[in-house]
């Protein structure tokens, strides 16, 4: 048996993935009002933070589209309602909380449920 062997890059995130199988650890919880017609930020706030899980209940295909580190656009990549969108989200190399956007093509705020994972 090897003694206190590093593992890689690839080994590390595929022992992440695997804990992923089996369960999630939350670290925030929160809803984001997307505002009709418009990009709205949701920036990360805890410092464990790996990946942000997106969902929303409400209104139909396309109608939420998601960026992350700029303002989103109505040509960004859609969240589907009712379906959970794992977003590899954090903290940058120079410890500062990146920002998801949200922008929302419906006539009306549409909540964005988000949860902060390790």
């Amino acid at each position: 048996m090897a003694a206190n062997r590093k593992i890689g890059p690839v080994e590390y995130e595929a022992s992440l993935a695997s804990l992923a199988l089996a369960g999630i650890k939350i670290l925030v919880q929160a809803v984001v009002s997307a505002t009709n017609g418009a990009s709205t930020g949701y920036t990360i706030t805890h410092k464990s933070t790996r990946r942000l899980l997106v969902i929303h209940l409400s209104a139909g295909n396309g109608d939420i589209r998601v960026n992350v580190g700029a303002a989103a656009t109505a040509a960004h990549l859609p969240v589907l309602p009712a379906r959970y969108i794992p977003i590899d989200a954090g903290w940058d190399k120079d410890g500062v909380a990146e920002v998801v956007y949200f922008y929302n093509t419906t006539g009306s705020a549409i909540n964005v449920n988000v949860v902060e994972l390790a």
